[in-house]
């Protein structure tokens, strides 16, 4: 009777390591080698009638649940609580359960944190926030990376999955917004431009890509003035957020008065400006026009309608959710890494709309 081939005998004549052929034939993991490796394997396996015997007690038994992980959890809650409400509804429709769990934010203990999650099998799939993507808690996440989703609402989140491509993400896309507000923003306003907003990462992300979409939109010489405020201020609740950017608006308002569009880092700055504005006789949409972010939430219309005269950036939180929910079970299947880029809207504000359609009706 022939000696039984081993996997040893297959990695030898495969010239690759045992751990590699026990890749190759494991489909949770046999995307991280190449199709024409993983290829050469599996004939020299059918050759000599080897098989990689499943273990019966799996390593990660299904729980039909979804960890999402937070660090700042009250802020959190508030900042994605509808994209929240929307990823339960969608994973529970598919007999799945988002479950929370709270990770210390602190640096000295965040990595440990997530190492103990991770190992403890809590949930099938993790998603995890941007803030999370440091140092050590990136290299650990990398390592089990078929079962993580990074999520990300900033324009940073995605400059540091560069490296680490086997963790699966999704984020919005702001450049096609901003290049479309370029091009609809009037040239007498962009040439009167002034940023204001938080003086952090955020903030200057936006303001190199504004400064892409107008050197490729042949604006060079539209040069904007900066006014950045609360530098090294981590507050995250809305409701902080228009605090600090009423009170940067009053000790910087000499240099605010007079001009024409306030591109705003985010709607708490943008509310806090145009209140001030207003409380000093001046009209959004008349005397100045404010650019900024909002969300086209369905459920966000239920509890907060918008009726601010602004020029919205748009994302979308219900679509958000849907992909992240699709993408998470998906993953439960097959692990294989995916990359979801969910584009960012522009709208002109009622002011200018009208200002726009008297002009064409007149040409």
């Amino acid at each position: 009777m022939a000696e039984k081939v081993t996997g040893a005998d297959i990695a030898r004549l495969a010239h690759v390591s045992g751990s590699t052929v026990s890749r190759a034939l494991d489909p949770r993991s046999s995307w991280r080698i190449s199709a024409e490796k993983r290829k050469r394997i599996l004939a020299l396996c059918e050759e000599y009638g080897y098989s990689l015997s499943v273990r019966k007690n799996d390593p990660h038994p299904k729980t039909f649940k979804v960890g999402l992980l937070l660090g700042f959890m009250d802020a959190d809650l508030k900042n994605i609580s509808f994209m929240i409400r929307q990823l339960c509804d969608h994973l529970q429709a598919s007999g799945y359960a988002l479950t929370l769990i709270r990770v210390d934010f602190s640096s000295s203990e965040m990595s440990r944190h997530v190492r103990r999650i991770i190992r403890s099998d809590i949930a099938d799939i993790y998603i995890v926030g941007e803030y999370l993507l440091q140092g050590q808690t990136l290299e650990l996440l990398h390592k089990v990376s078929s079962r993580v989703i990074c999520f990300y609402t900033t324009m940073s989140g995605g400059k540091y999955l560069k490296h680490y491509p086997w963790i699966s993400s999704i984020g919005y896309d702001y450049e096609v917004a901003f290049m479309s507000a370029v091009e609809q923003l009037p040239g007498e306003l962009l040439s009167d431009l002034v940023f204001f907003g938080k003086d952090n990462e955020p903030s200057a992300d936006k303001i190199q890509l504004l400064r892409k979409c107008l050197r490729q939109k042949g604006k060079n010489k539209f040069r904007f003035l900066k006014i950045l405020f609360g530098s090294g201020d981590r507050t995250t609740l809305p409701s902080w957020g228009y605090r600090t950017g009423r009170r940067a608006v009053r000790e910087k308002i000499g240099s605010l008065l007079g001009h024409k569009l306030f591109w705003c880092a985010g709607r708490p700055s943008a509310e806090a400006l145009c209140d001030e504005l207003s409380d000093r006789g001046q009209v959004c949409g008349r005397d100045f026009e404010i650019v900024t972010f909002q969300s086209a939430s369905e459920l966000l219309r239920n509890y907060d309608p918008v009726d601010d005269d602004f020029n919205f950036l748009i994302t979308n939180p219900d679509e958000f959710a849907w992909r992240l929910s699709e993408l998470a079970l998906a993953l439960v299947d097959d692990p294989s890494p995916r990359h979801i880029s969910i584009p960012v809207g522009f709208q002109l504000s009622r002011s200018l709309a009208e200002r726009s359609g008297k002009k064409e009706n007149e040409r």
